[in-house]
């Protein structure tokens, strides 16, 4: 007799996201001051904290646990350290719960994104519907939704519009009232545990996190709890940076830059590898079955090469550099060089 191993299925991979970088509702120059203030408010929160001592050391992989780390990256002065064993990236002397929780609550400079009426269409019409789209593509059927920290409500308000019974939750008071009154979607001001504890019996067919778990010291704990709301024939959705992403190069390259959300210490805990995001899944109860891989990439360069270069975005080679973006991004996407994956994954049980 032999014995023999059984295996998963094989993870379901799509490729590429189209973006339209010549609408981009915020001019180079205007996203410079964007990202300047973002960080300056970050970094204020982070120094507070600091004075507080509210700060902690993390001397293991939050993920897997390994103690094997090694050194990625600093950004104002907090460090980005690398598990040897699950490739993960993250956040080693992490900001305390409250001052992160106070931020995201009352950050106007967090806010200004959702909230920003001349953006909103195209927030709904290249991110929202695309990612409705995929969702869609591994759900049972229409059913009931609730999406973790959604902003202002675009995701649900694209799936309340095919006909899915939505729930938002989010922290910034301004962005969930936004929300409320510009989609007319239904957003509460509640945390994952609050909700729990408020809707014990809640079960729904997709659970959706997109750029949540990054900002979250404990993502093991977060995906349990989630992934205990799911219908029996539900699915989770879980938007995560890549640790092996152009961006994360970039930010090495140039860590004194004002950064966007991809590598904040106060708010971008982790960056995941597809090693680490298997073992995120399996301590969860959950088996990845389909990533989505696509990036910002070549946006977040041209950011960088517009702080080195002053002179950039007026120059001749911008408009070069720009109807080439698409392009590279697509082949640094297919080299699973991508800033983000979209992860659908399913309850172990139903293997």
């Amino acid at each position: 007799m032999t014995a023999t191993t059984a295996t998963r299925p094989a993870i379901a991979r799509t490729i590429g996201k189209p973006f339209d970088y010549a609408r981009l509702g915020r001019a180079f120059s205007e996203g410079e001051a964007f990202m300047r203030g973002m960080s300056e408010a970050a970094i204020a929160a982070i120094r507070a904290a600091r004075a507080a001592d509210a700060v902690r050391k993390l001397t293991c992989c939050p993920v897997c646990e390994s103690d094997g780390l090694t050194g990625f990256v600093s950004i104002a002065d907090h460090e980005y350290a690398q598990c040897g064993a699950c490739g993960h990236v993250f956040v080693s002397t992490v900001v305390d719960e409250a001052t992160r929780t106070r931020f995201f609550a009352q950050s106007a400079s967090y806010s200004a994104g959702y909230c920003d009426e001349g953006r909103l269409q195209f927030r709904l019409d290249q991110i929202a519907r695309p990612k409705v789209n995929y969702v869609e593509q591994h759900a049972a059927g229409r059913g009931a939704w609730l999406d973790i920290g959604c902003g202002a409500g675009e995701v649900i308000a694209e799936a309340q519009s095919r006909g899915w019974r939505c729930v938002g939750l989010e922290l910034s008071a301004a962005s969930a009232q936004f929300g409320r009154e510009r989609l007319r979607v239904d957003i509460r001001p509640h945390t994952l545990e609050e909700h729990i504890a408020q809707s014990r019996d809640a079960r729904y067919d997709v659970v959706s996190a997109f750029g949540v778990i990054h900002c979250l010291e404990d993502p093991v704990a977060f995906v349990r709890a989630a992934a205990g709301l799911l219908a029996s024939n539900g699915v989770f959705v879980m938007e995560l940076s890549n640790a092996d992403s152009v961006t994360a190069d970039a930010v090495r390259t140039f860590p004194n830059h004002p950064t966007r959300s991809s590598f904040n210490p106060l708010t971008t805990l982790h960056q995941f590898s597809d090693r680490s995001v298997e073992r995120l899944c399996e301590r969860a109860g959950l088996t990845p079955a389909a990533v989505w891989q696509y990036g910002t990439d070549a946006y977040e360069v041209l950011n960088h090469l517009n702080f080195a270069i002053p002179q950039l975005e007026s120059s001749p080679l911008f408009p070069a550099l720009l109807s080439a973006a698409q392009a590279q991004q697509a082949a640094w996407d297919e080299q699973g060089r991508g800033s983000h994956r979209l992860w659908i994954a399913r309850p172990s049980t139903r293997e």
